[in-house]
């Protein structure tokens, strides 16, 4: 019988927390989650703490980089951790972790922008749990200095919405290929005024979010990985119909929990639930930032990447 759990990992600068999701039994009416929230140790002792962000989660592992460049592989569950030898190249434009099932490895991605004679250029940095290493990918991707942030990962990619002057697509980088192949589409809404901003995973599928130029915020799901006609929206929330008074601040998707109910980041220090079925917000922790991962619990080592399934 598996009885794994599933739990949302939420930062602050120097504090971690994991919020627990128990689903109420099917014959109650109210579909919502009961949440515990609980606040972890920090997986290792690190002095003068400014920043932590999360690069990244995959098989119960979290990726951690705090400060500037010191980077955790970290199981919550079971406290195991790894810090990771220095990264080839300071800062980062975007980044990533995930599972490469070819080789059997976990690895981080990172992308580092650097000025050669006068012009940027875009350095991607690869870290191998199983060489224990940093190398930079032999790709000649060009330059994405239209991508930031957290990658997502799926299907043994992550992936990035990459926004410029020209076009909005999704770029997917290859963990076994170590290098940027498929360019997936993103819904079609002729000539309405929308802009995508961001990319996640729910439920084992793709979906991207919009800014709300119009005061809605849409979110839409790859139901068939690659199929651009798979693309069909889920949520739509009307903030000036919802919240009127506070339309104007900002609300962005963090993920989709399995029982559809979209956990938000508000006002960029508040952690909200939004019921798409009962159109309602519920705020569920505050001071948090907008630093999210959703991980089950399991017995692989942030050490040596193996491990059994709890």
């Amino acid at each position: 019988m598996n009885n794994t759990r599933t739990f949302t990992l939420f930062i602050s600068s120097t504090r971690i927390h994991s919020i627990v999701h128990i689903a109420l039994n099917d014959q109650q009416s109210d579909s919502h989650v009961r949440v515990t929230v609980k606040e972890l140790d920090f997986p290792v002792m690190i002095p003068d703490i400014v920043l932590t962000r999360i690069v990244g989660s995959c098989n119960g592992l979290i990726c951690l980089q705090v400060n500037c460049n010191k980077i955790i592989i970290w199981n919550p569950c079971t406290g195991q951790s790894k810090v990771l030898p220095k990264p080839l190249y300071s800062g980062s434009l975007f980044y990533g972790f995930g599972y490469d099932s070819t080789t059997d490895d976990y690895k981080v991605i990172r992308g580092s922008s650097k000025t050669i004679l006068g012009s940027k250029e875009v350095t991607i940095q690869v870290f191998s749990l199983k060489s224990d290493s940093w190398r930079s990918a032999d790709d000649d991707h060009g330059n994405y200095i239209h991508l930031e942030g957290k990658g997502c990962f799926l299907n043994g990619a992550l992936h990035w919405v990459e926004v410029s002057m020209v076009a909005s697509r999704i770029l997917s980088f290859d963990l076994a290929e170590e290098k940027f192949k498929e360019k997936l589409p993103l819904p079609y809404l002729g000539n309405k005024n929308c802009v995508f901003v961001g990319v996640g995973v729910s439920k084992n599928c793709l979906f991207v979010y919009s800014y709300p130029l119009e005061m809605d915020l849409r979110i839409w799901v790859m139901k068939e990985y690659g199929v651009a006609k798979s693309w069909t929206e889920v949520v739509k929330i009307s903030l000036d119909q919802i919240l009127p008074e506070e339309r104007n601040e900002s609300f962005k998707p963090l993920c989709i929990l399995e029982n559809d109910e979209v956990l938000l980041d508000y006002k960029r220090n508040i952690l909200a639930l939004y019921n798409p079925k009962g159109k309602t917000f519920r705020n569920i922790a505050i001071g948090t930032q907008s630093e999210v991962a959703v991980y089950m619990e399991t017995l692989v080592s942030p050490v040596t990447g193996r491990g059994t399934d709890i």
